[in-house]
C-alpha cells in the first residue's frame, strides 16, 4: 500500500509484515514493519516518565513511526508523549498522567514503521 500527499507523491509506503515481542529490562527488540510490544511490569510514580525502546533494523532515522499503547496494568494512566527514531531504534517517552496511582503493570505498545522513500 502507498500513501499519497495531495499532489500524488509516493511519500511512503506501509507494509503488513507484523510480529510480536515480549520486552525485559526497558526494551525489546523486534525486527518487523509493525508490530505488538508486550513490556514487562512497569512501575511508574503519578506524573513520572520512563523511556522504552525498540530496537528493530528496518527502521532508519527519518521514517514516521505511528505508535499506540494498552494499560494491560491495574492502575495509572499511562500516554506515549515521545518518540524518536534512529538508526536501528525507536525510543518511546512513556508518561503516567495519573494524578495519585503509580504506573503497576504491563503494556502493549503497537507500532507501525512508514518508511520514507
Amino acid at each position: 500500500m502507498r500513501v499519497f500527499n495531495r499532489d500524488v507523491k509516493v511519500v511512503g509506503r506501509l507494509i503488513r509484515r507484523s510480529g510480536t515481542a515480549t520486552g525485559s529490562g526497558g526494551a525489546a527488540t523486534l525486527d518487523r514493519y509493525a508490530g505488538v510490544i508486550t513490556t514487562e511490569s512497569l512501575t511508574t510514580a503519578a506524573g513520572g516518565t520512563t523511556a522504552y525502546t525498540i530496537n528493530n533494523r528496518l527502521v532508519k532515522a527519518g521514517d514516521i513511526v505511528l505508535c499506540s499503547l494498552e494499560n494491560k496494568g491495574t492502575q495509572g494512566t499511562p500516554f506515549i508523549y515521545d518518540v524518536k527514531v534512529e538508526d536501528g531504534k525507536i525510543t518511546l517517552g512513556i508518561k503516567n498522567d495519573h494524578a495519585t496511582q503509580a504506573l503497576n503493570g504491563a503494556l502493549a505498545l503497537r507500532f507501525q514503521i512508514v518508511s520514507v522513500v
